[in-house]
Formats: structure tokens, C-alpha cells, sequence
């Protein structure tokens, strides 16, 4: 007899128990499934092939036919075994599934991402194939590539303040005839380290800007500028920061005009922006380009407001994020659902709202659970010594 999930289960003749101990202990629920599942598929043929030989049995031969009812009764007896131990698989899957999913929160949170990797993939070969893991899976993978993706560019950012400096440094010690041959093995990794950083860096920029992310491939161009002061590099400097200083040319221009101005979009738009109140001013130059949707003005504002906003939604992910990943899941929560109104659509946004939402509920669920627990310790406490 096994007990499975507090039932006792008989189990199959040809099931030795130490097996079934065995693989539920070291919670393999995937390969005890199949290995059931199997079993499962040999006995039914089994059933079929006596059911078909004791319907071509004469009705006279009655003890063949008894010996072969005591056999099927036999092999529907371990079927429904089978059946009863397949049964209890999906709770305790899903039990032990939901426990670990806790602990990965955590050392996500903590950023052991090389350790919750390990653990979420001796999950993925323990559990059978669910939408609830592969959706685990997949917000980890991408939150784990948000992490690699910032953590190399703060890398890339301090390279760019610092390979100079020391490029110039061990180039000035070679020339001073230090006559380390280690020196110029070092300053031949710091330009190689250089070169990579430059090409990195152009990438990025390239990227950010297909990608109308204009301030983010600004800042990449402004970084790549300190390695490199090529006449291309400059000119897309000077390209980058004069379409941005475009953008905040016009919302300049209805500042200084709009006392003159009797129109009351414009001034409308103007204390929007004065105010910072850009989710009204979004509304009302929504309303405008309905009616003139091929104003050059509008377009224009409607260009500055996109870029503003993609900034906000991007700083959000990013910020919130770094707050996800110290722990901070109420902190990260309150910055992605503070920049939905800027991206009501945003997928990243959405999924990210939804997994803080999800661990907090069950962060608050075990602090409730062990509350609880440690009333009814102090309950049965007072009762011993008599209060």
C-alpha cells in the first residue's frame, strides 16, 4: 500500500513500492506519469486480447472461461490502480510546483539568477508540460535578458568614462620605457577592450534609433563619442541632439506666444504642459488631430508627446525592474503600474503588473499561513502553563 496525497493506493503487482517511494519523494511526477501511462497502455491490451478470446470461447467450456474472468478481473484491478495513482499526480504536481515557484520569486528577487535558472530547470524535467509553467518560463527568460541587457549597460557606461583614462595611462607607461612586457600586453587589452566597447556601443545607438528611441541612442552616441571623435561619430551626435531639440522647440514656442493667443487648444495644451499633466495634454491633442489631422504643428506635438512618453514607460521598465530585482516587489509594482497610463497596451508592462500582483498575493497568503501558525503555538502555549 502507498499513501499518495493521505490516500492509500493499491498499487499494481508488477509496481514494486520502493519505485513508487521512490520517484514521488524525489517528486519526478513527469517520469512517474509516463512510466503509468505505459503500463497503463499494456494492460488495457492485455484486457482486449481476453475479452477477445472469451468471446470465441464455447459457452460449454466452463472452466476455461472462468480461469479467464479471474484474469480480466486481475487486469481491471491493476488498471484501476494505475488510473488511481495517474489521479493523484496533477495535485501533488501542481503542489510541489506551486512551492517552488515561491522559492524561485525569491532568489529571482535576490538575483541569483544562476541558481533560480538551475531550479526552474529541475522543475521543467519534474513536472508534466503546463501553460502555467511555460508562462513562468517565459517571463523569467525575459526578465532575466532585461537584467543581462541593463547590467551591460551600466558596464558599458563606466567603460566609456574609463577606458580612455586608462588606455592613456598604460600607453604613457610603455613610453616611458617601463620596459614591462606585461605592461604592453595590458595595453594591448585595454585597445582591444576599446575597440569592443566602441562596437558594442554603435550597436545600441543603431538599435535604440530603428527603434525611435532617440534619448537612449542619444546617451549610446554621447558614450561611443569618448572612445571614438570621428567625423561620423559627431555628425550623429549633432543629428540626434538637434531633431531632440526640435522636439522642444514648438511646446517653447506656445509658452513665450500663448498669452497673445486666444485659441483655446493652445492654451489649454500649454498649462498641460506647464503643469506636467502630459496624460491631458495627450487627450487634448488627441481630440484636435481628429479635426485637423494633417496639421504640421499637431504632428509635431504629437511626435514630442510619443517620445516623452516612451521615455517615461522605458525608465519605468528599467527602474522597476532594479526594484523587482532587490526585492522590492510593492516598489517595482507602484512604477509599472504608475506608467500603464502612458502604455495601457504595453505587453512587457502588462506581464510585469501581473507577476508582481501574483507574488505579493502569495508573499501575503504565507504571511497570513504562518500567522496563523503562530497564534494557535501561543494558544496551546497559554493553555499549558495554565493562562
Amino acid at each position: 500500500m502507498l499513501a499518495l496525497s493521505g490516500c492509500e493506493i493499491l498499487l499494481p503487482s508488477n509496481y514494486p513500492e520502493s519505485d513508487i517511494e521512490s520517484l514521488t519523494e524525489s517528486h519526478q511526477y513527469k517520469r512517474l506519469q509516463q512510466q503509468l501511462l505505459l503500463d497503463r497502455k499494456e494492460h488495457q491490451s492485455r484486457i482486449n486480447k481476453l475479452d477477445n478470446r472469451r468471446k470465441k470461447l464455447d459457452p460449454a467450456k466452463i472452466e476455461s472461461i472462468k480461469k479467464l474472468d479471474e484474469q480480466l478481473a486481475d487486469q481491471r484491478k491493476q488498471l484501476a490502480s494505475i488510473d488511481s495513482l495517474l489521479a493523484k499526480i496533477p495535485n501533488d504536481s501542481a503542489t510541489h510546483q506551486r512551492k517552488v515557484l515561491e522559492e524561485l520569486a525569491v532568489l529571482r528577487s535576490a538575483g541569483e539568477w544562476q541558481q533560480a535558472a538551475t531550479k526552474l530547470s529541475t522543475l521543467e524535467s519534474q513536472v508534466p508540460d503546463n501553460s502555467e509553467l511555460s508562462g513562468f518560463r517565459s517571463a523569467f527568460d525575459r526578465q532575466r535578458q532585461r537584467v543581462i541587457s541593463r547590467l551591460e549597460d551600466d558596464i558599458l557606461m563606466l567603460e566609456s568614462e574609463q577606458l580612455p583614462q586608462r588606455v592613456s595611462l598604460y600607453r604613457a607607461l610603455a613610453q616611458a620605457g617601463y620596459g614591462d612586457a606585461s605592461i604592453y600586453a595590458r595595453l594591448q587589452s585595454e585597445n582591444d577592450q576599446r575597440k569592443r566597447t566602441i562596437s558594442s556601443l554603435r550597436d545600441r545607438a543603431r538599435i535604440a534609433e530603428q527603434e525611435g528611441q532617440l534619448s537612449t541612442a542619444l546617451k549610446y552616441v554621447k558614450a561611443l563619442s569618448k572612445l571614438d571623435d570621428s567625423e561620423a561619430v559627431q555628425a550623429d551626435l549633432a543629428r540626434l541632439n538637434n531633431w531632440l531639440n526640435s522636439q522642444t522647440q514648438p511646446v517653447a514656442a506656445v509658452k513665450k506666444s500663448a498669452p497673445k493667443r486666444t485659441n483655446r487648444f493652445d492654451a489649454a495644451y500649454r498649462d498641460a504642459i506647464d503643469n506636467q499633466d502630459l496624460l491631458k495634454a495627450r487627450s487634448l491633442l488627441n481630440a484636435e488631430l481628429k479635426r485637423s489631422p494633417n496639421s504640421k504643428k499637431l504632428i509635431t506635438h504629437d511626435d514630442y508627446l510619443n517620445e516623452i512618453f516612451a521615455q517615461r514607460v522605458n525608465e519605468a521598465k528599467e527602474d522597476g525592474e532594479q526594484k523587482y530585482t532587490e526585492g522590492e516587489i510593492e516598489a517595482a509594482l507602484g512604477l509599472w503600474e504608475n506608467a500603464l497610463p502612458y502604455a495601457p497596451n504595453d505587453v512587457d508592462l502588462l506581464t510585469n503588473v501581473q507577476r508582481a500582483k501574483k507574488i505579493l498575493n502569495k508573499l501575503e497568503t504565507l504571511k497570513s499561513e504562518n500567522e496563523g501558525q503562530s497564534s494557535e503555538k501561543n494558544t496551546i502555549y497559554s493553555k499549558t502553563i495554565g493562562f
